[in-house]
């Protein structure tokens, strides 16, 4: 039981990795995405 527990704790860490990734280059994209309307804006 321990075992199967520590694989499923080791499953859920690399997942929330790969989504927190997932999620800091969204909001990097977001954040391009908005200097580039500001930039339209300006024109």
């Amino acid at each position: 039981m321990q075992a199967v527990q520590e694989i499923f704790c080791e499953n859920i860490n690399k997942h929330f990795h790969a989504f927190s990734y997932l999620l800091e280059s969204f909001f990097i994209y977001f954040q391009a995405f908005l200097s580039c309307r500001k930039c339209f804006q300006m024109v």
